[in-house]
Parts: C-alpha cells; structure tokens; sequence
C-alpha cells in the first residue's frame, strides 16, 4: 500500500509542476491570506481528485480491463494522428 502511495505522490508533483493550478495559486496568495488561498487549494484538489478515483474505481469494476486498455490506446493514437497533422499546418 505504501508503495501505491509514494509512486501516487511522485507522479502528482511531477505533472502539477508549473501547472495552472500552482499558477493561480500563486497569484491569488498575492492578494489574499496566504492560509486562506493553501486551505482553498486543498480542499479544491483533494475534492477532484477523490472524484477522479472514485470514477475511476467505478469504471474499473463495471468494465473489463482489456476494453479500457483498447479505448486508451485508440485515444492516444487519435490524439496523435491529430497532433501531427495539425503541426503541417
């Protein structure tokens, strides 16, 4: 269980890193209570990230594993497709 936390919370503060959240943040402890804005900020985080495990934990358990591993995959390639042609441009 530990190991799931630590490789959770790696991966978080890597990918939040300069994200527009910590940008907003930054700003708005600009010009409020710096407590009041690190309160909000976590609330804020730890609400959509507990609905993205939530979901997550229901879409797990309602459809099988190879069919999300199909529809990821799709996705990202479309993704790509998309992105290369759309860099001709």
């Amino acid at each position: 269980m530990l190991t799931a936390a630590v490789t959770a919370f790696i991966t978080m503060f890597v990918a939040e890193m300069g994200d527009k959240s910590q940008l907003i943040s930054l700003t708005m402890a600009s010009c409020y209570p710096p407590l009041q804005v690190l309160t909000g900020a976590m609330v804020a985080l730890a609400v959509v990230l507990g609905l993205a495990v939530v979901v997550g934990d229901f879409i797990v358990s309602a459809v099988p594993y190879n069919l999300i591993a199909l529809i990821a995959g799709l996705a990202f390639i479309i993704m790509g497709v998309y992105n290369y042609r759309s860099s001709d441009k």
